[in-house]
């Protein structure tokens, strides 16, 4: 999974793993964030457009039987708001949406992220197998 930003011009992306930039990979989801903000900090508003990207692949016995990718496209905001979730989604928010994906019910981010949309293209490829 990772989360793509123009702001970088294509060149940095954010890896959930590795996330971006830091020495270790055991970065707090705040020190993410704070990175991110760092790093955007001088990015107008209408550049910190931002996708994350959720990719599913179902398997069995080493053979791959199909894969399902969703996207969530938004926006950087400038500084976190919410509680909810986790990573960076006290800074995104969705396109469509004044809040952020930390600021929205659970029910609402759980049907428009881009890992809901993934688990949406997943069922019917395991659904085939069951």
């Amino acid at each position: 999974m990772e989360g793509v930003s123009p702001a970088f011009n294509q060149r940095q992306r954010c890896f959930s793993g590795v996330r971006i930039g830091f020495s270790h990979a055991r970065a707090t989801d705040r020190e993410n964030n704070a990175k991110l903000l760092k790093l955007t900090k001088n990015t107008p508003a209408g550049k910190r457009g931002a996708t994350f990207v959720c990719v599913i692949a179902i398997a069995e016995g080493g053979n791959l039987l199909g894969v399902s990718e969703g996207k969530c496209s938004g926006r950087i905001g400038f500084e976190p708001k919410g509680k909810n979730g986790f990573g960076y989604d006290p800074l995104f928010m969705p396109k469509g949406y004044k809040k952020t994906f930390a600021e929205l019910k659970p029910g609402v981010k759980n049907t428009i992220s881009h890992r809901a949309r993934a688990l949406k293209g997943a069922k019917p490829i395991v659904r085939k197998y069951l």
